[in-house]
């Protein structure tokens, strides 16, 4: 039952990782490119890791592996197909896959430190990160778009990490936390709840900055305050000291 559930998990994972790849390709990709990109988003992980950490035949190019390689192209050329007829229904698109992704990622780690439990620390854990991780670095590279350092890569390792050290110990609830750390730290990447955040946090900012300059003009009525520039100069015999509080309120972004 534990091995179907997992299989199940993982294949979910193939296809949420399949459908990114066609987003990055973009819309107006052809199909082929399309295809190429579900297929290394999915699988680059695996094959980065069999050749530079494990140092065997990438599993990609086993029989075995073709149920996983046609789910990544289905879902793939699925995702094309829909953005393109409905342009205005990406980001629910979106959504699900990010959803989807969280469940995936957990089984390409636990793959990745179980592919390599005869070896040392350090290449376990390296290679739990980089079957994760490798896959989407290099549909980034193929459809030449800008690699960002963002939330996802900490979290990635992050959740490795902590599944390293809770299954030497604690191997009945490490699959268990994993699936929920990665569920509930990998919707920080989500755009909606990333930007409900970013609203909630300028708020605050600007909530703040306001009950400073208020304080300021209660307190130092001898200062001269700019708002505009947010500096408050303070006059003595050698001229005029900036004394910066706050970076300009409106050049202030968290996202």
């Amino acid at each position: 039952m534990k091995q179907i559930v997992f299989s199940l998990l993982y294949y979910i994972g193939i296809a949420s990782c399949g459908a990114q790849g066609a987003q990055k390709a973009g819309r107006d990709s052809s199909l082929l490119r399309t295809i190429i990109s579900g297929v290394a988003n999915g699988f680059g992980g695996g094959v980065v890791r069999d050749i530079f950490i494990l140092c065997r035949t990438p599993v990609l190019f086993e029989v075995s592996t073709l149920p996983a390689i046609f789910i990544a192209v289905t879902f793939s050329l699925i995702y094309h197909y829909m953005v393109r007829r409905a342009p205005h229904r990406e980001r629910d698109y979106e959504l699900w896959t990010n959803f989807a992704d969280s469940l995936g990622v957990s089984t390409f780690i636990i793959c990745g430190i179980n592919n390599a439990i005869h070896l040392p620390i350090f290449y376990q854990i390296l290679s739990g990160i980089t079957t994760a991780l490798a896959g989407g670095i290099i549909a980034t590279i193929i459809n030449q778009k800008h690699i960002s350092f963002t939330l996802y890569q900490p979290i990635i390792m992050t959740g490795t990490l902590m599944y390293f050290l809770l299954e030497k110990a604690y191997a009945s609830i490490a699959v268990f936390v994993l699936f929920l750390y990665l569920f509930s730290a990998t919707q920080l990447c989500n755009h909606e709840v990333n930007r409900a955040v970013c609203n909630a946090l300028r708020s605050l900012f600007y909530t703040y900055n306001y009950c400073q300059v208020q304080c300021i003009y209660l307190i130092e009525s001898n200062f001269h305050f700019n708002y505009r520039d947010v500096h408050i100069n303070k006059q003595n015999t050698k001229g005029y000291i900036n004394h910066r509080i706050f970076i300009r309120c409106h050049r202030f972004r968290f996202c």
